[in-house]
């Protein structure tokens, strides 16, 4: 069981309900400006996470506003690498003008996935991100290629989703499946407390299988995003489990 749990939400993406989500959660991964953002909302975020005491976190993407980073663009690698540098600038800019330590880095979207998957993805992922800090920490999926990577493990922290659904081997189920995302506040009510109290998550297939993670990603733009965090608060409270605070 775990007495404490970060609860982590993409934040900074043009969303309603950012000033009503912050106050529920450990961490938000805010828009640098490649699926979405510009300087306004980045610091708009940042003041919002810092009256909440969250942790702040840079969600840098494939430069991709047009379908909000969630498609592999096939760029040169120097020019991504370009583009990921100018959105951590930006972001790092502004967190020092407003006295805001940077906690970890999380990719959105596409590039999320393209850093799990492939190694050389990972490698140029990683090689921007200590341009700026060689310790800061990256969210990341399960046996993510970027974790196998040569730094320290202190630096992973690995993600899972209340909000998807995952297959038995651990994958999560494709968006374009049905019920892929999970909607119901029972349904992910659920599988947080299956993941605070046993670390475990009930498959598409319907098997339990171990889950050790770090950090428990909500989607704000999910239907039904702010009830389901509501609900999950008050469960955690009732079991006993706090909400990771900056400043706990």
């Amino acid at each position: 069981m775990k007495k404490t749990i970060n609860i982590n939400c993409d934040l900074g993406e043009g969303g309603k309900l950012d000033s009503q989500i912050m106050p529920l959660i450990s961490s938000c991964n805010i828009a640098c400006g490649g699926h979405f953002g510009d300087d306004k909302s980045i610091k708009n975020a940042m003041q919002l996470a810092q009256k909440h005491s969250v942790l702040v976190g840079a969600h840098p993407s494939f430069p991709d506003l047009k379908n909000f980073g969630r498609i592999t663009l096939q760029m040169n690698p120097a020019e991504l690498k370009n583009s990921l540098h100018e959105q951590l600038t930006s972001f790092y800019k502004i967190a020092n003008e407003l006295k805001i330590e940077i906690h970890h880095v999380k990719p959105h979207g596409a590039l999320y996935h393209e850093v799990a998957l492939n190694s050389e993805m990972a490698q140029l992922f990683l090689e921007v991100v200590n341009h700026f800090s060689k310790e800061i920490i990256l969210y990341t999926a399960p046996n993510s290629a970027l974790s196998k990577l040569n730094i320290s493990k202190n630096r992973i922290h690995v993600e899972v989703f209340a909000d998807r659904a995952y297959h038995n081997n651990g994958n999560l189920v494709s968006r374009s499946e049905a019920n892929a995302v999970l909607t119901e506040s029972k349904q992910v009510a659920e599988q947080v407390l299956n993941l605070a109290l046993h670390q475990k998550v009930k498959s598409r297939e319907g098997e339990a299988f171990k889950f050790d993670f770090d950090t428990l990603c909500f989607h704000s733009d999910s239907p039904n995003a702010l009830k389901n965090l509501q609900l999950v608060n008050t469960i955690l409270q009732e079991n006993h489990i706090q909400i990771e605070k900056v400043n706990a």
